[in-house]
């Protein structure tokens, strides 16, 4: 755990920081304008520039603030954190609930944006996945593993499972409310 709090969290930059800022604005304008012109729903136009904020936050926290190491690390056995939490390494079973966590907003926030199904989430979030992770591979700035691709893309399935409730929720919700502004169950 405390390697995960120095290494990931510590490396969070003041220069982080302030570009996922910039991205957010910059973002918000262009959206307003694309809302304004019918082109984006108002719920789109204000979750894209978290959405934008987000992926850079995620690539610089997991690439673009590193420091490269010397040697390419990865590890090639599927669920391999889970034997050697069972094992004493009960730190890795944080690492992997963060790992969850992560990707948490990616499915919220692409469910919302692309009103896509599940499965077509999780795919876009595997993708993304599997690109941080090689990049971190050839890059040598990470250790390259399955088990980080399966468990990010299980927090974009939980992530849009989520939003799916919201959006039910929402449409529950509207669908009893009468004419005159009761509500009835």
């Amino acid at each position: 755990m405390d390697i995960y709090f120095k290494t990931v969290i510590a490396g969070i930059t003041e220069r982080t920081v302030i570009i996922c800022l910039i991205l957010a604005v910059m973002t918000a304008v262009a959206a307003c304008r694309l809302c304004r012109k019918g082109w984006l729903t108002v719920i789109a136009a204000v979750v894209l520039p978290l959405f934008v904020s987000y992926l850079y936050f995620v690539l610089a926290i997991t690439i673009i603030d590193r420091i490269p190491g010397e040697d390419y690390k990865y590890e090639l056995e599927l669920f391999w954190s889970y034997k050697a939490a069972m094992a004493g390494t009960s730190w890795l079973l944080m690492e992997v609930f963060l790992n969850v966590v992560l990707f948490v907003p990616a499915g919220v926030c692409l469910s919302i944006l692309t009103k896509k199904r599940l499965l077509a989430v999780a795919l876009m979030a595997l993708l993304f996945s599997a690109s941080i992770e090689i990049t971190q591979l050839v890059t040598k700035c990470g250790l390259f593993e399955f088990d980080d691709i399966f468990h990010n893309t299980l927090g974009a399935v939980v992530g849009s499972m989520i939003a799916n409730v919201i959006e039910r929720a929402k449409v529950y919700s509207t669908d009893n409310v009468k004419s005159d502004g009761t509500v009835y169950f």
